[in-house]
């Protein structure tokens, strides 16, 4: 072998001790230009965090309901309160309204049918005066 076979690199040639060639260095691209890596404790630590991120959330969401947790109960409680005071006086109404209903029928039957002298009517009124002084009393409770 020649040495122009040699200095190319052909079939037979031999390493002489030539230096290998290495590559370039490649430029960091860390922030502010630093060509310092990223300590390996801090790169743990994101990677930690990154796995165990659904953990954390679940014990942020535990520590917020035990913080709030009497203010939370309380406004269901409220809530419930309402929603059963609702139906008492939805209830409480209904009665009234029926027992009004009642006495106007009873006084248009007593017109009617002719009955309209003060001994009879003058009870009738007082009743009928009396429901609709019931359903008048809680007018604005009945509204909320």
């Amino acid at each position: 072998m020649t040495n122009e076979e040699a200095s190319r690199g052909g079939a037979g040639a031999k390493d002489v001790g030539s230096p290998v060639p290495r590559p370039a260095p490649v430029p960091s691209s860390a922030p502010g230009g630093s060509s310092q890596p990223t300590p390996s404790w801090i790169k743990s630590i994101g990677d930690s965090l990154k796995a165990q991120a659904a953990t954390w959330f679940a014990g942020f969401v535990i520590s917020i309901l035990a913080v709030f947790s009497s203010t939370i109960t309380e406004y269901i409680k409220t809530a419930l309160n309402n929603a059963d005071l609702r139906t008492k006086y939805y209830e409480e109404f209904a009665t009234n309204l029926s027992e009004f209903v009642f006495d106007a029928e009873v006084i248009v039957e007593f017109i009617d049918k002719g009955w309209t002298d003060a001994k009879a009517m003058t009870p009738l009124v007082k009743k009928y005066n009396k429901s609709i002084d019931n359903v008048r009393k809680k007018e604005y409770v009945y509204l909320s």
